[in-house]
């Protein structure tokens, strides 16, 4: 059974996300794809990852983890779908470009952050003692 620490940091990651997603859902999929330039995209692509690799850095100044691929891989991840939904909130919300890279490289670094202590508690729970 799950503790109480666990689900209210997951109750509060969904009432935290819930606002971006639901503006970001305001503009279509196909719509995006073809009003942002490749290389916007491209820039997102960059800051987030650049982004997922500074908080993997960090983490593993600590330790290398038992299972380090499924870590990084989940750093990488974390960091790029924050750095995604960010990109489509801010471009519905009109925000300016420098703004929306500032927060496009904070939010990806707080998404791979979130993606470490999950992965951190998945590979205690799968790593035998």
């Amino acid at each position: 059974m799950p503790s109480k620490q666990i689900l209210w940091t997951l109750k509060l990651v969904v009432y935290l996300l819930w606002p971006a997603t639901v503006w970001a859902t305001q503009i279509t999929l196909g719509d995006t794809l073809s009003a942002v330039p490749n290389l916007a995209w491209m820039m997102v692509i960059i800051l987030a990852s650049v982004s997922g690799l500074a908080a993997l850095l960090n983490a593993l100044k600590r330790e290398l983890p038992p299972r380090w691929v499924i870590f990084t891989l989940a750093h990488m991840f974390g960091s790029w779908v924050a750095g995604v939904l960010l990109f489509f909130a801010l471009e519905e919300a009109g925000v300016a470009d420098m703004t929306e890279a500032v927060s496009i490289g904070l939010g990806s670094y707080a998404g791979a952050r979130l993606m470490d202590q999950w992965s951190d508690w998945l590979v205690k729970k799968v790593t035998p003692s």
